[in-house]
């Protein structure tokens, strides 16, 4: 009886185990995008200078690097603090769609 009993739970356990990742939620961290049909295109932009980048509702503006050279508003409004170089990415919907390198120039 008692090796029915230990069997039973064993083989539980292990149907349990099978099934219990199937039910796990996928999920993707950004360096698992995929980063397919990105735009990459290069600005300069003169300290003190404002440029408007693309806008539109539900557009997450990331600076990746040289965010002591650039201001940049949730409304895509860049300006040049000072002289140096900024990458900046455009997000929609969990997907990067541009990238945009920055030259900030006397």
């Amino acid at each position: 009886m008692k090796k029915v009993l230990a069997g039973s739970l064993v083989g539980l356990t292990l149907s349990l185990g099978f099934v219990a990742p199937s039910f796990a939620a996928e999920t993707n961290t950004l360096s698992e995008v995929k980063l397919q049909a990105v735009e990459t295109i290069q600005e300069t932009v003169s300290v003190g200078e404002e440029i408007n980048l693309p806008y539109r509702s539900g557009y997450y503006y990331v600076v990746e690097m040289g965010s002591r050279y650039i201001d940049l508003t949730n409304k895509g409004v860049l300006t040049g603090k000072k002289v140096g170089d900024a990458l900046v990415t455009i997000w929609k919907d969990g997907k990067m769609i541009y990238k945009y390198e920055i030259e900030v120039v006397e």
